[in-house]
């Protein structure tokens, strides 16, 4: 008969209990990051030919829809890198700058970042509500007064929250840098956080009225297709933007940011997925019965020549 000790299982330490908890939740954060950065470098793969096509090679000088269409684009693509290299690659060719020096810039590069590259998807996505209300001056200046609140609450999370709480790191023996944030850290950038997404709820409303009110009048039309469209993508938005505050404030410290790479990534790849979408449009109403003023509205400018 085998002793009573040989029966049971072993008994697990509250110790390995802890490292099998960090490794399972590493484990997860690089599963999410790895989709994150495929999502939005594919996206620019398969949607590049689109881009050449519609603002490469079109005799059209350039405007603000355009400008900023570039810069979020762009901005995306090349101010991610550095993400890439804090959860994949760091410490194998960044052993000489050091844990510190390194984490910490990133972490301070991580935040201001994301604050500019969301600037500018507001900025398009004013632009094209504001539009599909006619630039109606009550509707602007609502959007305009919510940007700025968001921006009062990301300039004291940045300038006066994150950046004075110390920086703690998971330590040696993974890749990444791993910041662990405090619930105190996570409460302000949730709060943050929650003026975008109250701004992303607004817009998600307004195109959902505009929707429902060029449907009723022009039923199956290729504005009413486009309208719909925006819904979803500004519906995509917001529930994105409203998985990263839960994230910051029931996830674990290793998971507590890392939504927020899904919100940029989302956020820029659907916005240009939108411009490319309305630039397609643009080129096929040539040849369809709507008129030009029409889709002029629809596609924020004041004419055709400067879509």
């Amino acid at each position: 008969m085998l002793p009573a000790r040989l029966d049971r299982a072993p008994d697990v330490s509250p110790m390995a209990e802890l490292s099998i908890g960090i490794a399972r939740e590493l484990q997860v954060n690089y599963y999410l990051s790895l989709i994150y950065f495929t999502i939005l470098y594919y996206d620019y793969l398969v949607t590049f030919s689109a881009e050449v096509e519609y603002f490469w090679l079109q005799p059209r000088r350039l405007n603000w829809p355009s400008a900023l269409f570039f810069v979020n684009r762009y901005g995306a693509l090349l101010g991610h890198i550095p993400f890439v290299i804090e959860v994949f690659i760091y410490p194998i060719i960044c052993v000489p700058l050091g844990a510190r020096q390194f984490c910490s810039g990133v972490h301070k590069y991580h935040q201001p970042y994301a604050a500019l590259l969301q600037l500018v998807v507001v900025a398009l996505c004013v632009i094209r509500v504001s539009a599909m209300y006619n630039h109606n001056r009550l509707v602007l200046g609502y959007l305009i007064i919510l940007i700025i609140g968001c921006a009062i609450l990301s300039c004291w999370v940045i300038f006066a929250g994150v950046h004075k709480d110390p920086l703690v790191l998971l330590g040696h023996g993974a890749a990444g840098c791993n910041p662990l944030h405090s619930q105190s850290q996570s409460t302000r950038l949730a709060i943050a956080w929650s003026g975008l997404l109250m701004f992303d709820c607004s817009v998600f409303i307004l195109t959902v009225a505009k929707a429902f009110q060029i449907g009723r009048q022009y039923p199956g039309s290729l504005i009413h297709v486009l309208l719909r469209d925006g819904t979803l993508y500004f519906a995509m938005l917001f529930f994105a933007n409203l998985s990263n505050i839960l994230m910051y404030l029931n996830a674990a410290p290793l998971l507590k940011d890392t939504n927020t790479v899904l919100t940029n990534v989302l956020s820029t790849t659907a916005i240009s997925r939108l411009m490319l979408n309305l630039r397609a449009a643009h080129e096929k109403s040539k040849q369809s019965w709507m008129t030009e003023s029409s889709i002029s509205r629809l596609l924020e400018v004041s004419g055709p020549s400067e879509v």
